[in-house]
């Protein structure tokens, strides 16, 4: 990949979830099951078309592979982060201390601040759910990436294993992999269930975006039927 257009396409790019973007490409050409050599390989073969087609502006439309291209848009990615967002915080700040509380036997009471933090949390949620009808800005009011917030890290970094995800079962169908359960298969086996990770917890996370993909994805099922 051509480092210096791929920077001058991201500084055009409008959510500040664009500073994690190189981390992305990072991700699936270097952390993945699927080694760079190979991805070039698929490259000279006539399988995979190089780069990813990612459009700017409109509203979330789903990952798609056309002729062994795959398209993605921002929209999605602001999209699946404000799920992932609303997810976790929702886990850790009310199920986690509930659960906690129980176990210790102490009667549980959701204090103030984890409270407000949810409430936030089903803001930037709502407003990501939005994107499926149209495009709108960065709700700077409710979140901003310019302080450095550890939460906000962790989310981003589930965040990554899940879009890699999205995008390896994306990649299945490139490689001649219609089904639709054989696909979510070669994204499991390759960006969440494979060996090249340094630490246990790396596993952890990429399985959690993993869940969290298919998760998000409900969201955008418009006919029931369509679940299988």
């Amino acid at each position: 990949m051509d480092k210096n257009l791929i920077d001058k396409q991201i500084e055009r790019c409008k959510y500040p979830l664009k500073k994690y973007y190189r981390n992305f490409l990072d991700r699936i050409e270097n952390h993945s099951g699927i080694k760079k050599e190979v991805h070039q390989e698929g490259v000279k073969a006539g399988k995979v078309c190089p780069g990813i087609e990612f459009k700017i502006g409109g509203y979330v439309k789903s990952p798609k592979c056309l002729y062994g291209k795959i398209f993605m848009n921002e929209a999605f990615f602001a999209f699946l982060w404000t799920t992932i967002y609303w997810l976790f915080t929702s886990f850790e700040k009310h199920h986690v201390e509930k659960n906690n509380a129980l176990y210790q036997g102490k009667e549980f009471k959701l204090s103030k601040e984890a409270d407000n933090q949810i409430k936030k949390a089903f803001d930037i949620f709502e407003w990501g759910l939005s994107l499926r009808k149209e495009y709108s800005g960065w709700p700077d009011g409710l979140l901003s990436f310019n302080e450095k917030d550890p939460w906000i890290e962790k989310i981003s970094n589930i965040w990554l294993s899940s879009a890699s995800f999205v995008f390896y079962h994306e990649y299945a169908h490139a490689q001649g992999i219609n089904d639709e359960e054989a696909a979510d298969d070669f994204a499991i086996n390759n960006a969440c269930l494979h060996d090249n990770v340094s630490e246990e917890r790396d596993r952890t996370c990429n399985i959690l975006g993993g869940i969290s993909a298919v998760i998000a994805l409900f969201f955008l099922i418009e006919i029931a039927k369509r679940i299988s």
